[in-house]
């Protein structure tokens, strides 16, 4: 019962770290969209980013990293794979 009771306790503490990890990130996501806005060079695509996704995207807007490397094969690419992954996030790399 006491390895059980600190299983779920070690849970609890991961899943808030998680939580504050993600507001934290959406804080700084949102900083730098605000910094792209207010510069010129950016500005046109962070507005045009901002159009098609008003209230930002969640999972149902975000499809997976295999969705991005078959997209890129068939517009041409020879060889695609993942270049780095964090939590549900992917950089993807296609050569041509």
């Amino acid at each position: 019962r006491g390895r059980a009771t600190a299983d779920r306790r070690g849970r609890a503490t991961a899943n808030r770290r998680g939580r504050a990890t993600a507001n934290r990130r959406g804080r700084a996501t949102a900083d730098r969209r605000g910094r792209a806005t207010a510069d010129e060079q950016p500005a046109p695509r962070a507005a045009e980013r901002q159009r098609i996704y008003p209230d930002g995207h969640g999972p149902d807007s975000t499809p997976p990293a295999t969705w991005h490397l078959d997209a890129l094969r068939a517009v041409g690419f020879r060889e695609t794979g993942p270049l780095g992954r964090g939590g549900t996030d992917a950089a993807v790399i296609g050569v041509h």
